[in-house]
């Protein structure tokens, strides 16, 4: 037995993971703002109105200077200190929508060892790992970075880039241990 996966495992766990990202963000490109929560004031979150909220938005008060430069973020003639934050918004409510990545995130990795399993006569604990491990993986990653491309309306910075996928990459370590336990009941011997 070989200690490397197999081409057909990687390339069967990329298009699931490709197929993961895509269902992830599926509601955004519905409604950019399925997910996003009801505010009781939505001027506290959008500030300038635009549609972005003000977490995605690069110029919050609509004055055309980015946030790096602009001495009066929130828009208000007062000029903000060093490490300024924005108040905090109250939320009205969450919309139902905005669970779907949860049960995503439970149910992708179960289906994509299913249909592999149906494929092979014997599947091993360590490729199953790898299946739900690398379906997850790619589909988090991936479904993260085009959700930051939705809501910020492609107007993002490299920072905001590379937090997004700090963020995506930092957040992989419970999903492997879910892929450890998935594989302990998924293998097929």
């Amino acid at each position: 037995m070989s200690k490397k996966l197999s081409k057909e495992i990687l390339k069967y766990s990329v298009i699931a993971g490709f197929i993961f990202a895509f269902l992830f963000v599926f509601p955004l490109l519905i409604n950019k703002n399925s997910m996003s929560p009801e505010y009781v004031d939505m001027s506290c979150a959008d500030i300038d109105g635009d549609g972005i909220l003000n977490h995605y938005d690069n110029d919050i008060d609509g004055d055309n200077i980015t946030n790096a430069d602009d001495s009066d973020i929130d828009g208000n003639g007062e000029n903000d200190l060093e490490g300024f934050l924005l108040e905090e918004c109250k939320i009205d409510k969450w919309p139902l929508v905005s669970y779907y990545p949860y049960f995503l995130i439970i149910i992708a990795p179960i289906t994509s060892a299913f249909f592999y399993r149906k494929k092979v006569n014997i599947l091993i604990y360590r490729e199953c790992f790898s299946i739900c491990f690398l379906t997850l993986t790619i589909g988090i990653i991936l479904g993260q970075l085009f959700m930051m491309f939705i809501l910020t309306s492609f107007s993002f910075d490299t920072n905001h880039f590379l937090s997004t996928l700090q963020g995506a990459v930092m957040s992989l370590v419970p999903y492997a241990a879910y892929s450890f336990l998935l594989a302990l009941f998924l293998k097929k011997e």
